[in-house]
């Protein structure tokens, strides 16, 4: 067991750096976490909570008044951090126990459903138009990788919509919006993948056809097979003509 005696921070069974989820414990509550290096997460939480910088207010709050803490370390896998963090979060909620971690249960997305009053929505862009920040193109690369890498499933993904279900733009977004993208110039490239995509989408969204008895996903995909265009596809589903009265929209 390790000591710290300044601070009066207690260390249960330090490990090597390894991935998993820890707990770290104070009387008034327990915070939750996960990493794939514990031992340098665990230097960040001591030095910032030291400084009174730690990112959870409610945490630096209770290591003020009392800066008496434990960690608990549990090792697993990566690809399973989330998923134990996220059943940790909702068992400690379960018991009543306070838990200083904002937000949900879910932790690959812990402010998924938190709402943020107009007046902190504020400041936040207040504070990041002050200070100019930007990120680096090495930290551009790392979030770029780091979402290229990252899978969402299908819970998520539902999740996601039901939050933006109903959300409409205020007119004042929007012009801000119309005003960026005015008189931008897209690149060849861009446009082709705008294209790409758009046709992707529409694939992928096509009302479903049945020509000669046969089911195919859509125009795009009957097109493709028969070895016909779009447009004559279409022709035929809407011609009164005898001979493509077997050409049909789906059920």
């Amino acid at each position: 067991m390790c000591v710290e005696k300044q601070s009066e921070i207690f260390e249960i069974g330090t490990p090597p750096e390894l991935s998993g989820v820890y707990i770290i414990f104070h009387r008034t509550g327990v915070y939750i976490g996960s990493t794939r290096n514990y031992q340098q997460r665990r230097k960040v939480h001591i030095s910032t909570l030291k400084l009174g910088k730690h990112q959870c207010h409610a945490l630096q709050e209770a290591f003020n008044d009392d800066p008496s803490i434990a960690f608990e370390f549990v090792q697993i896998v990566p690809e399973r951090i989330f998923e134990e963090e996220s059943s940790l979060l909702g068992f400690y909620r379960s018991k009543g126990v306070n838990v200083f971690n904002r937000g949900g249960n879910d932790a690959q997305f812990p402010t998924l459903g938190v709402s943020r009053s107009e007046d902190l929505r504020a400041r936040i862009r207040e504070s990041v138009r002050e200070l100019g920040y930007k990120h680096t193109d090495e930290a551009r690369a790392k979030i770029g990788a780091a979402a290229a890498n990252r899978t969402v499933t299908a819970e998520h993904r539902e999740k996601l919509r039901q939050s933006l279900t109903g959300f409409v733009h205020s007119d004042e977004f929007k012009a801000k919006i119309s005003a960026a993208t005015r008189g931008r110039v897209l690149s060849s490239e861009t446009k082709a993948k705008l294209s790409a995509a758009a046709v992707a989408h529409r694939r992928a969204n096509s009302r479903p056809v049945l020509i000669d008895g046969v089911k195919y996903l859509g125009i795009w995909d009957a097109a493709d097979r028969l070895g016909l265009t779009k447009k004559t596809v279409e022709t035929r589903i809407y011609s009164r003509s005898e001979s493509f009265k077997n050409w049909n929209w789906a059920e």
